[in-house]
């Protein structure tokens, strides 16, 4: 096998990878040498290289004279070596399982990834007590985890619900929380047994924000086996990250959802695949709502067979009340009215003194997150 061969800045990088082969391992370097040296090898290495500082595994060497390269730089090295190796999906899978993995036994209170720089919105447009308002919250185990949902409406942070392996259907029956209307962070769902649907546990959720993001993703559903649709029928924006919806072998109504009008990056980089085949999904009955969409097959967008998704066709912004009025432009998630003050969330900064949503906090005021 020909070694493979990084640059930085005219200076040469000497990568070495550790491979198996027949119980042995093999230390490949770079072309400049064109050649392969094993363990016994070391001492010729050494003499070979003496301006490099190195060890034998999978690290990188840099000449003594040299910094250690920015992270950038790092990844930007990582990235020829996988192209190198020909890593195929299989690797990024099971990168992904140790990675969910890892994160669901952390603490609940360690974010995925940081807030991002810019100045963010707030609160909802109603004054909500102390209680309504939640902090992140992480359920497992039992379904009795989940009280600690109970009276929210906002939950500022993300929302998991993780690793319920003898739970069954009749656990979830009676099981709802309409009050929840926005998470600001991420919602994660893996390996939920006996949840079915997501429509009667969170009817009204609107608004996802991606504050904090699971890796890249705002929503993801991960290996939920006995999962058959999503339901989450009140879900209209997603304004930060993307979808990361696989390996949920009954699910389905996931193709007969118009992602790109949810989410604001759009779909081409949401993740999802390796669920139950289209062909043997129902299809999406015809509404006799006006609000509902359509595809260019004429075949309607639905999140299970009794909710359609709808549309707002006259809004610029696809956000209106039950009977198609256009919200207000500061409005997100929708609204009950046309002003300002009767939003469901407010696309920037809300003002707690006249309950509205504005663009900016006004003179003498400081925005609290």
């Amino acid at each position: 096998m020909p070694c493979k061969m990084v640059t930085n800045n005219g200076h040469w990088n000497c990568c070495i990878i550790i491979l198996r082969r027949k119980g042995r391992k093999r230390w490949y370097t770079t072309e400049t040498d064109n050649m392969c040296i094993c363990s016994r090898n070391r001492e010729k290495f050494r003499e070979k290289f003496p301006y490099y500082h190195f060890s034998f595994g999978s690290r990188l060497l840099y000449p003594s004279q040299q910094p250690r390269t920015s992270n950038s730089e790092y990844h930007g090295i990582l990235s020829q070596i996988f192209k190198y190796r020909n890593l195929n999906v299989k690797y990024l899978h099971w990168f992904f399982i140790i990675f969910l993995y890892l994160n669901c036994l952390s603490p609940p209170t360690v974010s995925a990834v940081t807030r991002p720089s810019f100045p963010i919105e707030v609160r909802q447009n109603t004054n909500y007590s102390n209680k309504e308002i939640c902090s992140s919250l992480d359920i497992r185990n039992t379904v009795h985890s989940f009280h600690q949902l109970n009276d929210c409406r906002v939950i500022e942070g993300f929302l998991q619900i993780v690793l319920m392996d003898r739970t069954n259907e009749a656990d979830f029956v009676n099981l709802t929380f309409p009050k929840l209307r926005e998470i600001t962070g991420y919602l994660l769902l893996y390996r939920v047994n006996g949840l079915k649907s997501l429509a009667t546990l969170f009817p009204n959720l609107s608004i996802i924000r991606g504050h904090d993001l699971f890796i890249n993703y705002a929503l993801a559903v991960y290996e939920m086996l006995h999962l058959q649709e999503l339901g989450l029928h009140s879900l209209t924006d997603i304004p930060r990250g993307y979808v990361f919806i696989t390996k949920n072998p009954l699910l389905c109504y996931i193709d007969t959802i118009d992602w790109s009008r949810i989410v604001a990056g759009g779909k081409d980089a949401n993740y999802i695949f390796d669920n139950r085949q289209s062909n043997a999904c129902p299809k999406c009955p015809n509404f006799a709502n006006p609000q509902c969409g359509y595809n260019q097959s004429k075949q309607s967008y639905c999140w299970n067979a009794q909710y359609c998704q709808k549309t707002c066709p006259k809004c610029t912004h696809n956000r209106c009340t039950e009977n198609g009025e256009c919200c207000h432009d500061y409005c997100l998630g929708g609204c009950t009215g046309l002003s300002s003050g009767n939003c469901f969330a407010c696309k920037k900064v809300f003002l707690e003194n006249t309950n509205q949503c504005v663009t900016k906090c006004p003179d003498n005021y400081y925005m609290v997150r």
